[in-house]
């Protein structure tokens, strides 16, 4: 039994090389068919963490557009991690507690799976300088700027939004450039009633849009638009006379309306039952008249329910002209039938 003992110690330093080189081999083999491997990744959206620290005093922050989004990642790993993984599984984090007092964070890298067996991530963009700022919110009244025209004999007579404001929150210096707040409505060739809902856009005071994006939000950044395209109708202006001239007077045949014809708009069934707008007699009272009586009349006061008046030449009045004249003496009728 003792000789057995001696025998297994015997050539010891032999038989720990060999271990030694067995398992030189077996890292050999394994390397071999698993090696590491170096892959890059590309275009990895920057994540910032710890914002609602700054949330908490009023502020928030800013970065350029262009910095979140880290042009690439370099990862070396097993090849049989590396396989497994895809920009997905890459993270790359902006830490807000860890900013600089001259505004750079550190951005460190980061996987989502098999992190214990990655030797080594790097990225291609070291830290990322931040802006801090107050927070600001404004409210704007929305407007409807339109492009295009109706369709021929049809005319736009309302706009109506669901929302008539927004309220946009941001970092002090863009919220401060916004002067008003619009949505764009199309109305190429429209004959009829539009329902939509339109991107609100946000512009400053040269007119160039400013977009909502991660640093500036808004309660809303849509809106439902609803517009009216209504038909429109050209009628006749009619007048009626109301009284006499004084002794001796008489209305003369020549009564004129300027503009004599208007277009109106409305629905189709009012259009079709309006066949002329009558100015009543109430409005051109000739009692007592040596002279000719002219009136302005705002056509607006007698148009029928449901119809407006849609024409731009004039702001909705037409000028009415009696012509007064004196009427003959009997002489001079008489005089008259005998020539006859």
């Amino acid at each position: 039994m003792e000789n057995r003992r001696f025998r297994l110690f015997n050539n010891w330093r032999l038989k720990l090389a060999s271990l030694a080189i067995a398992a030189a081999l077996w890292l050999m083999v394994n390397n071999y068919h698993d090696p590491l491997t170096t892959r890059q990744y590309t275009d990895i959206p920057l994540r910032v963490v710890h914002a609602e620290t700054l949330a908490e005093n009023g502020q928030t922050y800013m970065i350029d557009e262009e910095a979140e989004t880290i042009p690439s990642v370099r990862l070396t790993a097993k090849r049989s991690v590396v396989d497994t993984l895809s920009s997905d599984n890459i993270i790359a984090t902006a830490d807000l507690n860890n900013i600089s007092p001259d505004g750079k964070v550190p951005v460190t890298y980061s996987v989502n799976r098999y992190s214990d067996s990655v030797d080594e991530i790097r990225g291609s963009v070291s830290y990322v300088d931040v802006t801090i700022e107050d927070i600001q919110s404004a409210t704007f009244m929305l407007e409807t700027d339109t492009v295009g025209t109706v369709g021929d004999g049809y005319v736009l007579s309302t706009i109506t939004l669901e929302q008539n404001q927004i309220r946009v929150t941001g970092p002090e210096s863009i919220v401060q450039q916004i002067t008003r707040a619009a949505v764009v409505l199309d109305l190429n060739g429209a004959s009829g009633t539009i329902s939509t809902n339109l991107d609100i856009r946000l512009y400053d005071e040269d007119g160039d849009e400013i977009p909502l994006s991660s640093h500036l939000t808004a309660n809303i950044d849509r809106v439902l638009v609803r517009a009216e395209v209504l038909p429109t109708k050209a009628v006749r202006v009619t007048a009626s006379i109301k009284g006499q001239p004084a002794s001796g007077y008489r209305v003369g045949t020549d009564i004129t309306i300027e503009p004599g014809t208007v277009t109106i708009s409305g629905r189709r069934a009012v259009l079709d039952a309006v066949t002329e707008l009558a100015i009543p007699e109430e409005m051109l009272n000739v009692s007592g008249l040596k002279t000719n009586l002219s009136r302005t009349v705002n056509v607006q006061e007698i148009l029928p329910e449901g119809a407006a008046l849609v024409d731009p030449e004039h702001e909705g009045t037409v000028r009415v002209t009696v012509e007064i004249v004196k009427a003959p003496s009997l002489e001079e009728s008489a005089e008259k039938s005998e020539e006859e």
